[in-house]
């Protein structure tokens, strides 16, 4: 059972360390991106249901981005319509303009401190899994 927890901080730190890369670079683009009009071109054609993660694809200077984006975004927006994001020339990140990439930071860094938490208290520190209790004393 140890070893299962061990591996499964293991594998949180691993989240932590690749999302904090992600989110660093959202951040650049946050702060230092400058505005740009991109074309539409491709957008599914419904976006129905909130559990699916749809994406579309926009050109800019030639070059091709993804994003994700909501249902209702589908449904108020065509192919070939000319949107503002945010982009840094060189980085294959674009945000929406009311984007604020800080909210996924602070869940990343939770998953770090709550993976780094679970190795040293039970991988390094050896504590016991559980405390049994005696009703014979």
């Amino acid at each position: 059972m140890r070893l299962f927890l061990i591996l499964g901080s293991i594998f949180f730190i691993f989240m932590f360390v690749n999302g904090l890369i992600q989110t660093q670079k959202e951040i650049e683009v946050f702060n230092k991106g400058e505005l740009v009009k991109m074309r539409i071109d491709e957008i599914p054609g419904s976006c129905l249901g909130t559990k699916n993660k749809y994406h579309m694809k926009v050109s800019f200077d030639g070059k091709h981005f993804f994003k994700r984006i909501s249902g209702d975004f589908c449904e108020n927006h065509n192919i070939g319509d000319v949107i503002e994001l945010k982009f840094i020339s060189g980085s294959d990140i674009i945000l929406f303009s009311n984007e604020n990439p800080y909210t996924g930071y602070y869940s990343i860094v939770f998953f770090g401190i709550f993976g780094f938490g679970i190795l040293i208290w039970f991988g390094l520190l050896n504590k016991p899994l559980f405390i049994a209790k005696s009703k014979y004393k």
